[in-house]
């Protein structure tokens, strides 16, 4: 396996697009330093142990990742997840978000994949870009370093969790009512995200509690008025009721909550 021990990317201000993909890098590498430069000579003499990351005019992977000189080549941390990962972001509009975003702008993205066009910044976000945009190096051991290493495993891990709950939802029950679909999901925590990829007129999930898997949770979605965790709880062991109603927790095992709220969605309708 070929091995990299240097990655060069640009300095100043930093993205989450630079950030995301020297952070992927070095949980591939974990020996790898990252050096943040000003710019690159012309023409580049590219070094066989070095990847030039969001910088630097070429495409030619696996050495050159930079998307600038062309609008159709993807951001740099999605030729990362590309090339060294193997997965593809198309599957996921947030990430497709910030690719557009790095490569066409807020608004643009914005209205490509029909997501709000405002947004309030990540606080957590914008502290650790900060702390990214003041490093010229970023060396194994330093916390930086063990951070951005950290931030990646925890973007794979997301990925491997969505693919978990798409092929669970893909065989998911459901009730299927005139207002929408509630969504019957065995495990704790789905990603509302990827449950409304797949079922696009959800209006209601019941799942297994986060805290208890003795329990189980009946959720409103996106406070959709035609669902009514409160209403349709009634006379059932509550455990927690939210004071907005948005969910209740029942005291029950999935299975036996599942049976009875089918049946009230069953008499709702008839």
């Amino acid at each position: 396996m070929r091995r990299f021990s240097k990655i060069i990317t640009h300095g100043g201000s930093g993205h989450f697009d630079d950030f995301m993909a020297c952070s992927l890098l070095i949980l591939k590498y974990p020996e790898a330093v990252v050096e943040r430069v000003p710019e690159l000579a012309k023409p580049i003499i590219g070094e066989s142990d070095c990847i030039y990351v969001d910088i630097g005019g070429k495409y030619q992977p696996p050495i050159y990742l930079d998307h600038h000189q062309d609008p159709s080549i993807p951001s740099s941390f999605a030729l990362v997840l590309q090339h060294f990962y193997g997965i593809s972001i198309d599957r996921y509009r947030d990430l497709l978000f910030y690719d557009f975003k790095d490569r066409f702008g807020f608004k643009r993205a914005s209205e490509t994949l029909s997501l709000p066009t405002v947004m309030v910044p990540s606080p957590i976000e914008n502290i650790v870009l900060a702390m990214w945009s003041r490093a010229s190096k970023v060396r194994p051991g330093d916390l930086l370093h063990e951070l951005m290493r950290e931030v990646a495993k925890g973007l794979l891990e997301i990925i491997r969790k969505r693919e978990g709950v798409r092929e669970a939802v893909s065989r998911s029950d459901r009730a299927i009512t005139p207002n929408g679909t509630v969504v019957f999901l065995e495990m704790k925590s789905p990603s509302l995200y990827v449950v409304k990829e797949q079922v696009p007129d959800v209006i209601g999930i019941v799942k297994i509690n986060t805290r208890d898997p003795r329990r189980t949770d009946v959720i409103r979605v996106d406070d959709n008025p035609h669902f009514d965790p409160v209403k349709l709880t009634e006379g059932l062991p509550v455990a927690f009721k939210h004071p907005t109603g948005f969910m209740v927790v029942l005291d029950m095992p999935f299975q036996e909550a599942k049976e009875a709220i089918r049946q009230r969605l069953s008499g709702m309708m008839a």
